[in-house]
């Protein structure tokens, strides 16, 4: 278990502590599913999800990370007032993926936003759009332990909200219930799965990864000028994501957001205050403490 510890002050009565995780990608299949999925998980765990690039055990490997998800879940049980996992908890939609979702999330009592992977039938198969998306729309809602959509917890006075932008966009009805909800005052945390644009996390991510390009939310049309040009469409925002995006950075009572899909810590400031938590990969055991106070 890797941690990272974060203070924010919030001026509240009372302390708020938050164990964040991200990015767990359960890679499970079985004869319900058919050889092809079980095919894929053998590949994604030998290949993807160990410390490096090497051939590993897939057995062994899906293990260790149940293993590192169940010890923060654990530690989260014992000294957080709440869980979040903001999304891709699974790396495709199977059945004993999703079985195992619906769980752990709520053996958690886990606040929760979903990640892309939650909608991937095999990966990289189909374009990723709506269409696709509401394939697995209601067997995912079914093993989630709150909407998908637009969600709200409130925890010793601070309002969480939870959002898909798993595809890298917002909707109408999503901003309209972010505008209601935000008409009663309270401290507010943003909980989705794919970070939000901010100038130093997008040269950061750019110099990290030395691609030329990014996955973040709402990149504005001057950033994507160099993208390539299948990047440049799929990350367009539309006139739905650049009104939230203003919600978000308009509004004081948002105090930070909790995103992960990155796999890897940043902390970045957004224009308006509010302090954006890019947690690290649930599937290394890695996750944040954040202590709101």
């Amino acid at each position: 278990m890797k941690l990272e510890r974060i203070r924010l002050p919030l001026g509240l009565p009372e302390p708020v502590t938050i164990l964040h995780v991200s990015d767990t990608h359960f890679c499970r299949a079985d004869a319900r599913d058919g050889q092809r999925k079980i095919d894929l998980a053998a590949i994604r765990l030998k290949y993807e999800f160990g410390r490096s690039m090497v051939a590993l055990d897939p057995d062994e490997e899906s293990l260790k990370i149940e293993r590192r998800l169940d010890e923060l879940f654990a530690y989260g049980k014992a000294n957080c007032d709440l869980v979040i996992h903001t999304g891709d908890f699974i790396d495709f939609r199977s059945i004993p993926n999703l079985e195992a979702m619906g769980e752990k999330l709520r053996g958690a009592d886990a606040f929760y936003t979903v990640g892309s992977h939650e909608f991937s039938l095999y990966m990289g198969e189909a374009e990723e759009n709506t269409a696709y998306k509401m394939q697995s729309w209601e067997p995912v809602s079914a093993a989630a332990p709150n909407p998908l959509d637009f969600a709200v917890r409130i925890v010793k006075g601070v309002r969480f909200i939870g959002m898909d932008n798993s595809y890298y966009r917002f909707t109408g009805e999503q901003a309209a219930a972010l505008d209601a909800e935000l008409r009663a005052v309270m401290p507010t945390v943003i909980c989705v799965h794919t970070p939000i644009f901010e100038d130093s996390l997008f040269r950061r991510r750019i110099a990290d990864t030395k691609l030329n390009y990014t996955s973040l939310v709402a990149i504005p049309d001057r950033y994507r000028l160099h993208f390539p040009e299948d990047q440049a469409e799929r990350l367009k925002p539309d006139a739905a994501t650049m009104e939230m995006y203003r919600l978000i950075v308009g509004s004081p009572q948002i105090k930070a957001i909790l995103a992960g899909h990155l796999h890897r810590f940043y902390r970045n400031t957004m224009p308006g205050g509010a302090v954006q938590i890019c947690v690290g990969a649930g599937f290394l055991g890695e996750a944040a403490e954040l202590t709101l106070f």
